[in-house]
């Protein structure tokens, strides 16, 4: 059993380096290959596609970094609070030094 959980894990890490056909682990881990397997195949990458094509694209070297969203500004703030506001951001720009 021991061998077996090696041999995976030797099999798993080359398959990440080195493409492996679906044969060897078909013929390698005593698996037996389904009658349609051509159909499933194909669906499985027509499924493997369909997910690719739905994830938004990653950004390359030369493209224009993705714009932030922004909040809306409020339109309706009362004259005190926009009073309030201005304060605030006076008092702290006006903030003493230690």
């Amino acid at each position: 059993m021991e061998e077996l959980k090696t041999r995976k894990e030797i099999d798993a890490y080359v398959a990440t380096q080195v493409p492996v056909g679906d044969d060897y682990w078909y013929d390698t881990y005593g698996i037996p290959k389904p009658d349609n397997y051509d159909e499933l195949k194909k669906k499985q990458e027509e499924d493997r596609d369909a997910k690719l094509a739905q994830q938004p694209p990653v950004p390359g070297p030369g493209d224009p970094a993705p714009k932030k969203k922004q909040k809306p500004l409020k339109k309706n703030l009362s004259d005190k609070n926009k009073i309030f506001r201005l304060r605030a951001l006076l008092a702290d720009f006006f903030d003493p030094a230690p």
